[in-house]
């Protein structure tokens, strides 16, 4: 069974791979980036995939997922920095966009997050965060595009929206 946990009116739903096994990765909202970076921010819309994991009702508006495997990836530090950023989308009103407002702003976004998360961490931790972020998900893309590591790297920290993130922290 999922945990649930409530800090500063937002609420923090750790999930664990058999809840994946139970409702089935292809529903979960980003499925691809529970995969990958192992974490999701959902609003009511998306509530109801979610809340059959828990028997505590979601009574925050917003909800950051957290698959726990990512607990032992990222390490406490990082895994502070990341949820941090994810924080800051909520707290920039960005989950408030419309989904076509959201991806014409992708990177406009990820960087206010970023700047959030930078005010609480410093540029150079959260630099850090990202770089092993792209470390994390380079195998995983490298494995779905059919590619090196070495090459998903070069793509992601040089002509990509992480590029222009890690650009901005320096």
């Amino acid at each position: 069974m999922a945990k649930v946990e409530i800090k500063d009116d937002i609420t923090y739903l750790t999930i664990y791979r058999s809840d994946f096994e139970r409702i089935g990765e292809g529903q979960f909202y980003s499925g691809a980036m529970h995969q990958c970076a192992g974490f999701a921010v959902i609003d009511k819309r998306r509530f109801k995939q979610y809340q059959q994991l828990t028997d505590q009702k979601f009574t925050t508006e917003f909800v950051i997922v957290i698959y726990d495997e990512m607990r032992v990836v990222y390490g406490d530090k990082v895994l502070d920095i990341i949820l941090s950023h994810e924080v800051g989308h909520i707290k920039l009103g960005h989950l408030r966009m419309t989904d076509e407002e959201a991806i014409a702003n992708k990177t406009k976004i990820e960087l206010e997050a970023d700047d959030y998360a930078a005010k609480i961490h410093g540029k150079k931790a959260v630099h850090r965060a990202l770089m092993k972020t792209v470390k994390v998900l380079a195998p995983i893309f490298a494995k779905y595009e059919k590619t090196t590591i070495k090459a998903v790297l070069e793509e992601l920290t040089t002509d990509s929206i992480f590029a222009h993130r890690l650009e901005a922290l320096v």
